[in-house]
């Protein structure tokens, strides 16, 4: 029974007497470019030579001070102020000096500014401006003496006591040549020689109160920086 109906199922369906199909044959590719062989390095490219240098490059002034510039400025308004502090000193002195001699000084500030502002009131009595005027002659005065002496320490004798005496003797002979110029005191001729020594020791005591007090604090400034440094 079973080899009956595999004989039927053979005879519906006969095998094919065609040869099973070939895979197709494979496409040949063209042959590609040859190899590159690695040429020879390439070389290194130019190096200029270096330029020569040029000029050193301008500063642009845009009116802002400098550091060096504010380092210059500091001397000069330093002694200003200590200027300003031998004035208030001087004016403690006029006492002294006024007392030894009777009466106010020939080159006391008020008397100055009288003879320089109103050289009519000579004979009077002192106007109230003078002794304003006479106090900002000397404000003036002392602060552009401090600084100075704060500009050109270096051109000073090196020891305070010697730099105080230079700044003293040279106030005295430029104020014995200079106030008479201007009409602002007497000729020195007409001065009692007691006047001229006092003078001696008014200018004095302000070169030895500019001098030891600028010398001191700039000492204290120098020490202050070492201590900062070391920090």
């Amino acid at each position: 029974m079973m080899q009956h109906t595999v004989n039927s199922v053979r005879a519906q369906n006969p095998p094919d007497p065609r040869p099973p199909a070939q895979p197709p044959p494979p496409i040949p590719r063209p042959p590609g470019p040859p190899p590159i062989e690695p040429g020879p390095p390439d070389p290194p490219p130019p190096v200029d030579p270096p330029s020569p240098p040029g000029p050193a490059p301008v500063p642009i002034d845009l009116g802002v001070p400098s550091l060096d510039m504010k380092r210059r400025q500091r001397p000069a308004i330093h002694g200003a102020w200590i200027g300003l502090f031998a004035a208030l000193v001087l004016t403690c002195a006029d006492r002294f000096e006024q007392m030894l001699l009777g009466r106010s000084q020939i080159y006391a500030p008020r008397a100055i500014a009288r003879r320089l502002f109103r050289p009519q009131a000579l004979f009077g009595p002192a106007p109230r401006s003078a002794g304003v005027q006479g106090l900002a002659l000397r404000v003036v005065y002392s602060a552009a003496l401090g600084a100075f002496y704060g500009t050109l320490r270096e051109h000073f004798p090196r020891t305070p006591i010697r730099a105080a005496i230079s700044l003293g003797a040279m106030i005295w002979g430029f104020e014995l040549v200079t106030l008479p110029a201007i009409r602002a005191v007497p000729p020195v001729r007409e001065w009692p020689r007691t006047e001229v020594a006092l003078l001696l020791v008014h200018t004095f005591v302000f070169g030895a109160t500019t001098a030891l007090t600028y010398d001191r604090v700039a000492r204290r400034a120098r020490q202050l920086a070492q201590v900062r440094k070391l920090r």
